[in-house]
């Protein structure tokens, strides 16, 4: 047992296995948050849901609100990463050389 708490160490698998599992939440959260608080503002405005809003372009149907909304979802993710980030090097005073 003691060799595999080792190897986990060594290998930070630990710090991965934690990075995973927030970035999973993250991930429900987000999605959560663009269902629950997004999708019923643009049924209110187009009284459609968001994944339901398509174009046609010479026949093609493109599922655009599904896009849009798979796009949101990632630019959220996006940002909270990127300010975790910003506080992370600044508690830590990681420079950038």
């Amino acid at each position: 047992m003691k060799n595999i708490i080792e190897f986990m160490k060594e290998n930070k698998l630990i710090i991965g296995g934690i990075t995973w599992l927030f970035a999973v939440q993250l991930n429900i959260l987000v999605t959560s948050f663009t269902t629950n608080m997004v999708q019923p503002i643009s049924i209110k405005v187009t009284k459609k849901n968001l994944d339901d809003q398509v174009i046609t372009v010479f026949g093609i149907r493109f599922k655009i609100g599904a896009f849009l909304k798979s796009l949101l979802d990632f630019t959220i993710i996006i940002i909270i990463i990127y300010f975790i980030l910003q506080k992370f090097n600044k508690l830590y005073n990681y420079s950038q050389t």
